[in-house]
């Protein structure tokens, strides 16, 4: 009888562990070993996976849209389009993130203004560096003018939501 109640604890362990090595967001296809049996792998799930190889080195910036107060960034597999409140910026090259989830791109940034643009509004970039780190969903960037190191900003982003803007008018 004492032996009773140890076994069917162990089998109730090897029935949930199966249950969960089988469920799809944790377990990759079922694939046949050598012998002809059924082995499944353990995964973590795919979101999971992304944001965790974005601080695995050799790695770019995850793509969608990233956003915050007064900005918006939206990265793509080139680079990046950024949106603030008075003012647009460009990222042409990858983004790439080291292993502690760091990375300083170049970029191109535009000041706008409210009102008509003229056509003799010059509306060329002036030459930025962005600055960020990657903590989970979390990205903390600063952005500052390359030729006198003024800080523009720094801002506080989240993969997945669209940023609060207020354009110029």
């Amino acid at each position: 009888m004492a032996n009773g109640w140890r076994i069917t604890l162990i089998l109730s362990m090897c029935s949930l562990t199966l249950g969960w090595f089988a469920h799809p967001e944790y377990a990759e296809p079922v694939q046949r070993s050598h012998s002809g049996g059924s082995v499944l792998r353990p995964a973590e799930p795919s979101h999971r996976r992304s944001i965790e190889s974005a601080t695995q080195g050799n790695s770019n910036l995850i793509t969608g849209v990233w956003g915050g107060e007064h900005i918006r960034l939206e990265v793509t597999e080139a680079g990046a389009t950024v949106e603030y409140d008075c003012a647009h910026a460009n990222i042409s090259q990858k983004i790439a993130v080291d292993r502690r989830g760091r990375f300083v791109v170049t970029g191109s940034y535009v000041a706008e203004h409210g009102g008509p643009v003229r056509e003799s509004d010059p509306s060329r970039g002036e030459a930025v560096q962005f600055a960020g780190k990657i903590s989970g969903k979390k990205l903390q960037l600063s952005v500052r003018r390359r030729d006198s190191r003024k800080l523009i900003g720094v801002f506080t982003l989240f993969l997945g939501h669209e940023g609060s803007l207020t354009k110029c008018r």
